[in-house]
């Protein structure tokens, strides 16, 4: 389905575009001063309580497209039925918008700009923040109350948090992703390795890694691990070992830069340990890039499904990847290897439904909310796109796991996993800032301590504009 936007917004890169960015470039669309007029009259607005009579009207619903496209499907249509037919006098509109970077955010702060947002969306939450502090979304605590409601504790752990913002809940988790450890079975077997073992420790990590490497005429054939590949996550993923370490990315009250400590710097000396044990940054990125530039289709888990990586980190999505074009790898998958401290820790992606505030049927969106976080629709709904349900008991219940190994690695792992950077006011620009820590200290650039004490300094002036809203 198209989406409902009749023109586009002109930016760079998505990573360095900010919200603000964006109602720039809406303001210069739209014409001078219509901006201001109609995000004004949305700023501040708080949720109202759930009315007792049963709500009406069209809920416009907007997700995103490509494979698995949310509602798109015969099953997520016939879930749309579904709801329509429990709660007559609602009919739902799923519309889905352009996928890939800011792309789909872009789009629904130019139609709040209008006046026209959906009633929901299905967001990414890197803006969460932002948009409950300009008014752009509703605070949904109130509506948390009702009694058909999904409470906090119902959640994965943290997911509450991530789509909240000084004490207020902007955002539900509908559908969430983890990263696990795979690793290339019969390279395991050859090696002298346990094929059905994923490494429990950093140590054994690393000893992997030496055993499964591979030279050819003094290059690099095939890598053990590739420090900055970790699927949808890249260099971010420094973080996991970071936090594995007893580190914290910011204070708890998420206004001051914390990761500018002896475990920020040791997570770095790790990855450059990684690197080392293959014969450094340098070699690694000789021997990938060639073959990044000519795999122009990569799908979950390319590099090992090509075998060139003996390991690699990636999503649930992986699973199913491999098993579809790349048959022949025989893989396993598993926990991330525990740090010095006993600790593990992986990054967690994943999408929440916000309301606009400008919703034109908040108390039917609402009602939507309500069936879409129930057991049966989170099972089903993310069965089928390979994802992870929200909610503790669904993403644990029998009809989620299906007995499958794999399914209950992933369920463990998300317990343990975080968002990065953090969700924050000027998310995109933390986003790029963080982006460039692990690669200076791998590259030779800087040293992890220089690099950490840049990118806080940087990274806090970020959160110094954002102070006190």
């Amino acid at each position: 389905m198209e989406s409902r936007v009749a023109f586009k917004i002109a930016t760079g890169s998505s990573a360095a575009r900010t919200r603000r960015g964006v109602l720039r470039s809406v303001a210069a669309v739209a014409g001078a001063g219509a901006l201001p007029v109609a995000l004004g009259a949305c700023a501040g607005r708080e949720e109202a309580p759930a009315v007792a009579t049963a709500p009406t009207g069209k809920v416009v619903l907007w997700g995103w497209t490509g494979p698995g496209a949310q509602w798109a499907d015969e099953l997520g249509q016939r879930m749309l039925r579904e709801f329509e037919g429990k709660n007559p006098g609602i009919t739902v509109e799923a519309v889905n918008v352009q996928a890939g970077g800011n792309a789909g955010d872009d789009k629904f702060m130019v139609a709040a700009a209008g006046g026209e947002p959906p009633d929901l969306f299905s967001t990414g939450r890197s803006a969460v923040a932002e948009w409950g502090i300009d008014g752009v979304i509703r605070a949904l605590d109130d509506r948390m109350k009702g009694p058909k409601s999904v409470k906090p504790e119902a959640f994965v752990p943290g997911l509450i948090e991530e789509g909240s913002w000084r004490g207020k809940v902007y955002g539900l988790s509908h559908s969430i992703d983890t990263r696990a450890f795979f690793w290339n079975k019969e390279l395991y077997a050859a090696n002298g390795l346990n094929p059905e073992r994923a490494p429990e420790t950093w140590d054994e990590l690393v000893a992997s890694i030496g055993k499964t490497v591979r030279q050819d005429g003094g290059k690099l054939d095939l890598l053990g691990y590739h420090p900055t590949l970790n699927e949808g996550v890249g260099a971010h993923f420094w973080q996991a070992w970071l936090w594995a370490l007893g580190g914290s990315y910011l204070s708890e009250d998420r206004t001051r830069v914390a990761f500018n400590t002896d475990a920020g710097i040791r997570a770095l000396e790790w990855m450059q340990r990684l690197a080392n044990a293959q014969g450094g940054w340098n070699a690694i990125q000789e021997f990938y890039m060639p073959i990044q530039q000519a795999t122009p289709q990569r799908p979950n888990g390319w590099l090992l499904g090509l075998k060139r990586t003996a390991q690699d980190i990636c999503t649930g999505g992986a699973v199913k990847s491999l098993q579809d074009n790349y048959r022949d790898v025989r893989f396993g998958v598993g926990h991330i290897p525990k740090a010095p401290t006993g600790k593990r820790a992986s990054v967690r992606g994943g999408y929440f439904l916000v309301v606009a505030s400008q919703a034109k049927h908040p108390d039917a969106a609402w009602r939507f909310v309500e069936f879409h976080l129930s057991r049966e629709t989170q099972v089903a709904f993310n069965d089928q796109l390979n994802r992870l349900p929200a909610t503790n008991e669904a993403a644990n219940s029998a009809a989620f796991l299906k007995g499958d190994a794999n399914r209950k690695i992933f369920t463990e792992v998300a317990a343990y996993s975080q968002r990065i950077p953090a969700i924050v006011p000027g998310y995109a620009d933390v986003l790029t800032i963080n982006a460039q820590i692990a690669p200076k200290v791998l590259s030779g650039q800087a040293s992890p301590r220089d690099a950490l004490n840049t990118a806080a300094q940087e990274i806090q002036v970020v959160l110094d504009k954002w102070k006190g809203r």
